[in-house]
């Protein structure tokens, strides 16, 4: 029994912030965070299913997912839900070592019900909580022992910051050297140090980012100025402190003449000159100065070089870590032992185990979010991550744990500097579904020594494979994609659409290629559609079985830039017709497009109708009536002109192409009510909108799946796992079983 209670204690301390706060459905935490087959998975799939039964509730549970999600979310410590939306500040913590960690925070920042909350980081228990209706919070801080807290509000000056006393809950006065004494200093920001010793309270950057102060205790609710320094002509950058709580760090980039960056020719390579600077804060002494070289570089022999007033080079070692993608935050633990490095938009974090100045071990922890903040623990080798923008939650791992795949540091180099491997048969491309309601996944696979394609059927339930080579001519093509595919029942049929893009770099369009498989003779037709139109981009925005309709961008043309194509696939080997074609230009005349679906059971009849964009109501309502009036209206966005409104009985859609050959619905509704969605999700698959229970929702940013009512558009279920990451999800026909693909292209 204490076992049972142990391991359900540490799911909820993991997963914590993954509990619906609407629903607080408990018993669909277990099922979709604890370890499948799990004792603790076993007892909530056994409760589900006496609720399922008696009460007629319903509940998910996930069958098979990746291992390395499974890794992923079994890695996590702790989760915790901290703030209530992006606009909240970042949030800090205090040093367990005076007791248990305090984390302060922000909640509707900017909102009637802004308040400053401090909270017990064990207990979630409110320690102080402060309101301030309507302001914005800009920074915050917290003492090492959590006893002060310090705000920076927005003021006329820049920031406006304040410290106030939970002890004596009152606020800190502040006396400058002159005598004057304030209720509030105007800074940049002001930091606590991490270990109190002293009188020494904090140190204040001016607003011009230009001047430190250091600020003395005198008593409980009354702080003195020690004294005010001109640290740099520069904007400061980042300030810290170091090794103790009498040293800080301090950055700034520096520039030359009048205030202006160098000019460098390889603007790619060029690095700001930057000054870093050690100073006793307490005896306001500079004890180390380094100058970082304005740019970085390789030579021509491939050695590392950097350059130093625009003259001078000398040799540099290999760096420690290189990444192609922007360098964000760079954290080090207390103790030194450990580096984290945080990249621009990604969800993998970096950490190098040092050695004094060796690097022992690298670790490419790959987490549950995109990461906008990492931070230590003081004197924890715990790593803390931020979601910020999706989630407000804060992640907890312990880079100690023994589950953490750390790689040697020098069999990692050597990896990478041998990255490069022949691939002979490669997946180019892959989708799923669900064929005689079994799950499916189709692999397209290329040969690039001898230039042929196939496909591979993977049926998981009972696992069966099909391997079946394409007589499809890929000479002078590339990267081809897999646009959609969808099985035809009546006949076996299997339709797949594919995308191929040029070898040649000068050649910039596409060709569009629809493939059929009878999948109970084996026979395959190919159909190049329209080879005369050349093409940037293609949308797909209606198929099902016998019908197409697409939306290209085109790169010719007398003045239209793009096309709308309407096309019907009957029975091989006769080619899908062209029914309708519509050219228009995009940025000056926009399009309406309506899409009526008289029939939606296998084969569907279609009626399109197209109009240029206007947003005038008389002829508005002379077109499209008014109830699409007043919808199309809604959904407008500046710069957006093309608009597809899809009805099929009483249910309709406002579908919108944007980048990548990607869908979004703007709005959703049922015969004369409708809901615009401001987050605009993506389609995945257009006829999974017409369904006779849910209208299913993907958040790529969280990774949840949100499945409404099909009618009212009231959230019936929120499925929310640390094992599951999907970016695209597809339904059988009952709704009752779905396949999810994550970014990796991987299936679950």
């Amino acid at each position: 029994v204490s076992e049972f209670h142990e391991e359900l204690l540490h799911i909820i301390n993991q997963y914590e912030s993954y509990l619906d706060m609407e629903t607080l459905n408990f018993i669909q935490l277990l099922l979709n965070c604890s370890k499948v087959e799990s004792s603790i998975w076993s007892k909530a799939l056994e409760t589900a299913r006496i609720n399922a039964k008696e009460r007629q509730e319903i509940f998910w549970k996930i069958i098979n997912v990746r291992n390395d999600g499974v890794m992923k979310g079994n890695l996590l410590l702790k989760s915790k839900t901290i703030a209530s939306s992006l606009i909240d500040v970042l949030p800090r913590y205090s040093n367990p070592a005076y007791g248990r960690l305090q984390i302060i925070s922000s909640n509707y920042n900017r909102f009637e019900n802004c308040c400053l909350m401090v909270t017990d980081y064990e207990t979630n228990e409110v320690k102080h909580k402060q309101v301030f209706p309507g302001q914005e919070i800009k920074k915050v801080r917290i003492s090492a022992d959590g006893a002060l807290i310090g705000y920076g509000r927005r003021s006329d000056e820049g920031s406006q910051w304040q410290v106030f006393n939970i002890s004596i809950k009152q606020n800190i006065s502040f006396t400058y050297q002159n005598g004057a004494t304030v209720s509030h200093i105007d800074c940049y920001c002001l930091e606590f140090p991490p270990v109190q010793s002293g009188d020494f309270a904090f140190f204040s950057i001016s607003v011009d980012r230009r001047t430190i102060s250091a600020w003395n205790k005198k008593n409980d609710n009354k702080f003195v100025q020690k004294f005010t320094y001109q640290i740099s002509q520069f904007k400061i950058q980042t300030c810290q402190f170091h090794s103790t709580q009498n040293e800080i760090i301090l950055w700034w980039k520096m520039y030359l003449s009048n205030s202006k960056r160098c000019h460098m020719q390889r603007k790619d390579e060029r690095l700001l000159k930057c000054q870093i600077e050690i100073w006793n804060i307490e005896i306001h002494q500079r004890k180390q100065s380094i100058i970082i070289p304005e740019y970085v570089g390789l030579d021509d022999h491939d050695q590392y070089i950097a350059m130093k007033d625009s003259s001078y080079y000398y040799k540099l070692k290999a760096p420690i870590y290189e990444s192609s993608k922007s360098i964000e935050d760079i954290v080090l633990s207390s103790d030194y032992r450990f580096i984290a490095i945080r990249t621009r938009n990604d969800k993998n974090v970096i950490v190098l185990q040092m050695d004094g100045c060796i690097v022992n071990s690298i670790l490419n922890l790959t987490c549950i979010q995109y990461v906008d903040d990492i931070f230590f623990v003081f004197g924890k080798s715990h790593l803390f991550l931020y979601n910020r923008i999706n989630t407000m939650c804060i992640y907890e791992y312990d880079l100690e744990d023994m589950n953490m795949e750390w790689q040697e540091y020098t069999k990692f180099l050597r990896r990478s500097s041998h990255a490069t491997i022949s691939i002979v048969n490669r997946v180019v491309d892959s989708c799923c579904g669900f064929m005689d309601d079994s799950p499916v996944i189709l692999q397209l696979i290329h040969n690039c020594s001898g230039s042929k394609l196939k496909i591979k059927i993977l049926q998981s339930n009972i696992q069966v494979e099909r391997s079946i080579q394409l007589h499809m001519k890929t000479d002078g093509f590339e990267n081809f994609t897999v646009k959609e595919s969808k099985y035809r029942k009546s006949d076996g049929l299997l339709i797949i659409i594919l995308e191929a893009q040029p070898i040649c770099i000068n050649e910039e369009y596409g060709q569009l290629v629809i493939l059929t498989i009878n999948l109970i003779n084996q026979d395959q037709f190919i159909y190049y559609l329209d080879e005369q139109d050349r093409y940037l981009e293609t949308y797909i925005i209606y198929s099902d079985c016998s019908n197409l309709i697409i939306n290209q961008r085109l790169t010719k043309g007398d003045g239209d830039d793009c096309v709308i194509k309407w096309f019907t696939i009957a029975a091989d080997p006769i080619e899908p017709k062209l029914n309708q074609k519509y050219r228009y230009e995009a940025y000056d005349d926009g399009v309406i497009c309506k899409i009526r679906i008289d029939n939606y059971s296998g084969v569907s009849k279609l009626n399109i109708t197209f109009s240029p964009l206007t947003l005038d109501r008389n002829i508005m309502l002379l077109w499209w009536g008014d109830r699409d009036t007043n919808l199309l209206r809604d959904c407008f966005e500046f710069k957006r002109l093309e608009y597809f409104l899809l009805e099929n009985k009483d249910e309709f859609a406002v579908l919108q192409a944007i980048i990548k050959g990607r869908i979004r619905y703007l709005a959703k509704g049922y015969k004369h009510k409708y809901h615009c969605f401001i987050e605009r999700p993506y389609v995945d698959r257009v006829d999974q909108i017409w369904n006779s229970r849910y209208f299913v929702k993907v958040e790529e940013s969280t990774s949840r799946v949100i499945l409404y009512d099909n009618q009212t558009l009231d959230i019936m279920h929120v499925i929310n796992s640390p094992y599951i990451q999907p970016i695209k999800l597809y339904m059988n026909a009952e709704q009752t079983l779905f396949i999810y693909r994550d970014s990796q292209g991987q299936y679950g």
